[in-house]
């Protein structure tokens, strides 16, 4: 009986530990992910700017 509790014990926290390990690689991506959504957010919203900036100065020169 407790040959086999020992190696049960081993697989038991080599899996919790494979089970954590996962968990924060998803986190990070995840984190990672939010990250350059906000950055692209950012572009766009300064590529609208820039554009709108130079629709009025194009239409004022005509």
């Amino acid at each position: 009986m407790k040959s086999l509790i020992i190696p049960f014990f081993i697989m038991l926290v080599c899996i919790l530990g494979f089970v954590v390990y996962k968990d924060t690689e998803v986190k990070r991506q995840q984190e990672l992910n939010e990250l350059m959504n906000e950055v692209n957010q950012t572009q766009n919203v300064e590529e609208m700017d820039s554009s709108f900036a130079l629709n009025p100065a194009q239409t004022a020169e005509k």
